[in-house]
């Protein structure tokens, strides 16, 4: 979905509402850090409530961002629109893994869990770089009828994946993270606010460094097709091969890179008071 939406995000948002490329990317930017604060209830959310509802919410949420694409306009719409998506997204990538972790943990066997993230990582990236050459022929297009229909199909999967979700994976497989009573003293007396984590600079360097790599990861996809569509525009075709391409290192090393890393001992990675991969309990 991510794949066939970003590249025309620019174009499309930009055609439809009559604003030019610049404020259409402060516009989203705006809705992103609008965003921002999401995780951090989420979280609690999914310790109560488990991350099977909070996915499932998030990919309705992402739904309803993308319906709303559909009725811009103007500006304001385009805000409000991109808000809820942003709103979705944060909660997806909030809940999702674990979700896949608890699955995962039900399967028999070591490191059910790597592998589980692995062939996840890839079908991902497959999945980005197929949805990348659609959104390159529509580009190609340069039709508004087009863009609409690819955005539909995106709301259109979104919804499907909520309906599988809901009929096809059991809740309880996806009960909320329960710590015994020696876990919970545990992270009682390691409860010390937010600021411990800024005084933790391995962890902020790798904040940092994901940070990076996100920027330009995202920074080709949303950049490349508003440049080629209007500096070449013969040559609109080849942005989805072009995009394309930058996934398939992905999809076939991913696994390969997972195996590798598996001898490896597991991180523990933690929040305040909550202990979130490592023996203390689930991801």
């Amino acid at each position: 979905m991510s794949g066939f939406f970003i590249p025309l995000s620019l174009v499309y948002l930009s055609a439809s509402s009559g604003a030019s490329l610049v404020r259409v990317g402060t516009l989203l930017t705006v809705a992103g850090v609008l965003s921002l604060p999401l995780p951090l209830w989420t979280g609690h959310l999914v310790n109560r409530l488990g991350p099977q509802p909070i996915v499932l919410v998030a990919q309705l949420l992402q739904a309803a961002g993308f319906l709303g694409y559909l009725m811009v306009r103007n500006t304001g719409v385009l805000l409000l629109a991109a808000t809820i998506a942003s709103l979705g997204q944060r909660a997806f990538w909030s809940s999702a893994f674990t979700l896949v972790s608890n699955l995962s943990d039900r399967q028999p066997g070591g490191h059910s869990r790597e592998r589980w993230f692995g062939i996840i990582g890839s079908l991902r990236a497959a999945g980005y770089g197929v949805g990348a050459v659609v959104a390159g022929v529509a580009l190609s297009e340069k039709s508004g009828a087009v863009y609409r229909g690819a955005i539909s199909a995106c709301a259109g999967l979104l919804s499907a994946a909520a309906l599988l979700l809901a009929s096809a994976v059991p809740s309880k497989a996806t009960l909320p993270f329960r710590p015994s009573p020696e876990e919970q003293v545990e992270t009682d007396r390691g409860r010390r606010g937010c600021w411990v984590l800024w005084a933790d600079r391995p962890y902020l360097a790798l904040v940092g460094l994901n940070t990076a790599f996100a920027m330009c990861n995202v920074m080709l996809s949303i950049a490349l097709p508003p440049f080629v569509d209007r500096r070449i525009p013969s040559a609109t075709w080849a942005i989805g091969p072009l995009l394309a391409m930058n996934t398939v290192v992905q999809a076939v090393l991913q696994t390969s890179v997972v195996r590798l890393i598996r001898p490896a001992a597991t991180a523990r990675l933690a929040v305040p008071g909550r202990c979130l991969v490592g023996p203390c309990g689930r991801a």
